[in-house]
């Protein structure tokens, strides 16, 4: 995947957790010490998206970094997270299981 492609990829996948939680460049500005401007000349491919900046990004949409960093994300077109590789186990503790001896 060519850089220009991977930064397309990010940035469409910013703007769908932005509508899914109905919020624009202007707040996600505010919520990440940014300007409008530069969000949007981020997004545009006018300037490059730093790690930080998808922290930063990630942390105000209350969003994995890896959905938006992944060619397979949990972000869909839907806006739903879906899991790309079927349901994830449950790895919570049962307090009730008792390991049985073998």
């Amino acid at each position: 995947m060519s850089m220009q492609r991977l930064h397309e990829s990010i940035s469409e996948r910013i703007g769908v957790a932005m509508r899914s939680r109905g919020v624009s460049q202007v707040w996600l500005a505010q919520q990440i010490g940014l300007t409008a401007s530069t969000v949007n000349r981020k997004l545009t491919g006018h300037v490059g998206i730093t790690l930080d900046d998808l922290d930063d990004i990630a942390r105000a949409l209350d969003v994995p970094i890896g959905d938006l960093l992944s060619p397979r994300s949990a972000l869909s077109s839907s806006d739903e997270p879906t899991d790309p590789y079927g349901s994830a186990p449950d790895w919570s503790l049962d307090r009730d299981m008792v390991p049985v001896a073998a």
